[in-house]
């Protein structure tokens, strides 16, 4: 995994072996941390960013990497 970019709330993380874009973006109202794969496909929330980064490495690749 590799940071490609740090906004507002959002961290944009490449992801071996297309390094892929992939964002954790946090919701202040909320508490919590939604995590999308490249596509924008749905990988699950967080509450924390350990969490995030752990659920976004344990991901099924066919799931969050395109093609």
């Amino acid at each position: 995994m590799r940071v490609l970019k740090v906004r507002r709330h959002e961290l944009v993380i490449g992801r071996s072996p297309t390094w892929a874009p992939c964002r954790i973006r946090y919701y202040p109202g909320v508490g919590r941390m939604f995590i999308r794969g490249p596509a924008g496909q749905y990988i699950g929330w967080a509450d924390n960013l350990a969490d995030a980064i752990g659920q976004l490495a344990r991901a099924d690749t066919n799931q969050v990497l395109p093609g």
